[in-house]
Formats: C-alpha cells, sequence, structure tokens
C-alpha cells in the first residue's frame, strides 16, 4: 500500500504532461471531439489529487468517516466518468461519420457535447455514490472497466475504416462529387481516428491488466491489497497514456531534435546553422522565380533561354 501511495503521489506529474499533450495535439479537430478529450485529461488529472489525499487522511488516522466517502465517491465518480466519456468519444465519432457533409457547421451537432458530458457524469456519480452507500459492487466494477475498453476498441476500428472507406471511395471517378465540407470531414475524421485507435489499444491492454492484477491480489490476499494493486494499475497505465501522448506532441519532437542537433555538433555551435555548404553555396548564387524554379543569379541572356529550354523539355 506504500508503493501504491509514492506511485500515485508521483503520478501527478505524468497526468499533468498527457493532460497538456492530449489539448496540444488535437487542438485542430472538431470541437466536440477536442473538449471530449480535454475532459478525459483532466479527468486523469484529478484522479491522482483526490487518491492522494484520500491516502494521506488514512495514513493520519482521520476520524472523519463522511469526509473520507466524499473522497471516494469522487474518486469513483473519476474513475467511472473516465470511462463512459470514453465511450461518448466513440459516439461522437459516429456521427461525424454518418452526418459527413452536415457535421461541421451544423449547430445542433455541437450542442452533443453537453449531452454527452452531462450523461456521463450522472452515470458516474449515481453509480458511485451507490456503490459507497449501498454496497461494494467490486464485480460491477471491472465489467464496466473491461466492457467499455472492448466497445471502445470496437468502435474505434469500425469507423476508422468506414471512414478510410469513404476516403478511397471519394478519389474515385464517377461517383457523386463530394462537396468540399464532406471531404475535408473525412480527412479530420481520419486523422483524428489515427491519434485516437493507439489510446484505444493501450487503454484495452491496461484495463485489461487493470483488472486481472486487481482480481488476483484480492482473492490471494483480500481486499485492501487487491485495492492497492488496482490503483497501482491505474497509475501505470497513465504513465503509458503520458508516454504516447508525449511522443505525439510536436513541441516534444522539435524538444528531442535540438537536444540530439546540440549533442552532435557541441554547445558552442548549438546556436548556429549546421546545414551543408553546398547547401549555402546553392542558396546564395540561386533564386525562385515566380514559377517556383530555382534560377541562377545574373544569368546572360543566353544562360537564360537555355534554362527555360531546359524546363521544357
Amino acid at each position: 500500500m506504500m508503493l501504491c501511495g509514492f506511485t500515485t503521489m508521483l503520478s501527478i506529474i505524468p497526468s499533468t504532461l498527457c493532460a497538456y499533450s492530449i489539448n496540444y495535439v488535437l487542438r485542430h479537430v472538431h470541437s466536440n471531439l477536442r473538449r471530449l478529450m480535454a475532459v478525459i485529461s483532466i479527468l486523469f488529472l484529478i484522479r491522482p489529487f483526490v487518491q492522494t489525499f484520500e491516502i494521506i487522511y488514512v495514513c493520519y488516522d482521520g476520524d472523519n468517516r463522511t469526509l473520507l466517502s466524499f473522497a471516494r465517491i469522487v474518486r469513483g465518480t473519476v474513475v467511472i466518468m473516465t470511462r463512459i466519456v470514453w465511450i461518448t468519444v466513440g459516439i461522437e465519432r459516429l456521427l461525424a461519420t454518418i452526418y459527413v457533409g452536415t457535421y461541421e457547421k451544423s449547430r445542433k451537432m455541437k450542442k452533443i457535447f453537453w449531452i454527452l458530458l452531462l450523461f456521463a457524469f450522472l452515470f458516474a456519480s449515481a453509480y458511485s455514490v451507490y456503490a459507497e452507500l449501498g454496497q461494494n459492487l467490486i464485480a460491477v466494477t471491472y465489467s464496466i472497466l473491461v466492457g467499455t475498453a472492448v466497445i471502445a476498441v470496437v468502435m474505434v476500428s469500425i469507423i476508422r475504416k468506414m471512414n478510410q472507406k469513404l476516403r478511397r471511395l471519394s478519389n474515385k471517378v464517377g461517383l457523386r462529387a463530394l462537396e468540399l465540407t464532406e471531404k475535408y470531414q473525412i480527412v479530420e475524421n481520419v486523422r483524428s481516428l489515427n491519434y485516437l485507435m493507439p489510446h484505444a489499444n493501450i487503454d484495452g491492454i491496461t484495463d485489461f491488466m487493470t483488472v486481472g492484477c486487481g482480481l488476483a491480489a484480492r482473492i490471494l490476499f483480500g481486499y485492501p491489497i487487491g485495492a492497492a494493486v488496482f490503483q497501482l494499475c491505474l497509475n501505470l497505465q497513465i504513465l503509458i497514456f503520458c508516454i504516447y501522448w508525449t511522443y505525439r506532441n510536436p513541441q516534444f519532437k522539435r524538444l528531442i531534435q535540438q537536444w540530439r542537433r546540440g549533442k552532435s555538433i557541441g554547445p558552442a555551435m548549438a546556436g548556429q546553422s549546421v546545414e551543408p555548404s553546398s547547401n549555402i553555396r546553392r542558396k546564395m548564387n540561386y533564386i525562385i522565380n515566380p514559377l517556383g524554379e530555382k534560377i541562377q543569379k545574373n544569368q546572360t541572356p543566353e544562360e537564360h533561354f537555355s534554362s527555360l529550354k531546359a524546363m521544357w523539355t
């Protein structure tokens, strides 16, 4: 349990990095998807704070059972709501695929975010309150984790294949000409699903690992150890999500490139150009004409005619 508490406090750092990377990478996608993933990133960040408070409160022998129950309800709501919001992401992408021609400009579709968010919050909070005040529904909680993971992977895979098929059909001759908004929405769907598919795979694998390890620990060692193992696996899941989304973050890639460049040429020349001298000479001796072609500076009429002739032969 001490290991679980220590990793929970440390998971605040990867949770913060993960939340930032998710919002930065998906900053240009549709507003519904961007806000739903922003909610997931916020939930990723809330869970370690609430759990850290709960651990500190228990370690200091807090006798206020009402406050402890409230913390557990909040933690349970965050965990379950993360699962439900992730399912609503698949629903949102499905709607974007079905209404591919009108989804981008429709004002009604922009209200979908609030409907999905309200449903996720009401379901998660009602379940957490019932589980805390009524009875401990461990089997149901594990079923929700596994079920939502499987449903999300299947939904994202099917929707991704549907959009890839639409993209291939839109390029064939003889079919109905697609409007610009339809083509844009198809391209955006494919691009966003390329980000979400690895997230779904990571989510499915880590959820199965979390449920399996949690059940095994409960059977072998009892409730306290099982709960600690369950939370430890959730901390590991956040770390893996952080690695993935940070890797997809272009800002991180630029930092890596700058670090590699500085390491290869030394700190004294890190701020200087490392471009080959041949490229520098080419830039000094050539210019770009209005047609976008590279031509030599200060050409004679004969050289200019020869270069034009070479371009058109």
